[in-house]
């Protein structure tokens, strides 16, 4: 049973926010960052990026980090465009969203969110950006934990009378 309790704490710590942001050049940031909050992992990202660099990016190509910041980057190694997104973190387990690392605010490691283009060397700096929880469409909550804790219980039950009919037979 603690095995389903720390599953279902798990699904519960699944957090998405909205990504939201200007580079230098113009392009917009948008789209989600899903982090599970209680181990600090990103489970998924679906970024965009407006003209002119207009791109979809759903990989997660690393994320990694230095004393004091966090960064995920996202989109296919080798094919442009990418964007590393650099977080004013150590950690992302217990991140409740906020202000990127950017040209105007970078991170204590002097790192900043950056747009690789294959059109340029180097690449864009983020003027401003953030990433803020988005909020459950309605008619969707959360599930439970007791709801969760009773149909473990009840899996738990039925593998053990299954179990036990078969030493019966």
């Amino acid at each position: 049973m603690s095995v389903m309790m720390l599953f279902a704490s798990g699904l519960l710590a699944q957090t998405a926010f909205n990504a939201s942001g200007t580079f230098a050049d113009g392009t917009t940031l948008g789209g989600t960052v899903t982090i599970n909050t209680a181990t600090g992992q990103v489970t998924s990202v679906d970024l965009t990026l407006s003209a002119p660099n207009a791109a979809t990016l759903t990989l997660i190509a690393d994320v990694g980090s230095v004393p004091g910041s966090v960064v995920i980057s996202a989109g296919t190694p080798s094919v442009y465009p990418q964007v590393s997104l650099w977080f004013p973190v150590s950690t992302l387990a217990g991140y409740s969203g906020g202000a990127l690392c950017s040209n105007t605010s970078p991170c204590t490691s002097g790192a900043f969110t950056n747009l690789a283009r294959s059109d340029v060397a180097g690449e864009d700096r983020l003027t401003s950006g953030s990433l803020t929880p988005a909020s459950q469409p309605p008619g969707t909550p959360a599930p439970p934990s007791l709801w969760l804790a009773l149909v473990g219980c009840a899996t738990v039950l039925a593998y053990a009378l299954r179990a036990r009919r078969r030493n019966y037979a």
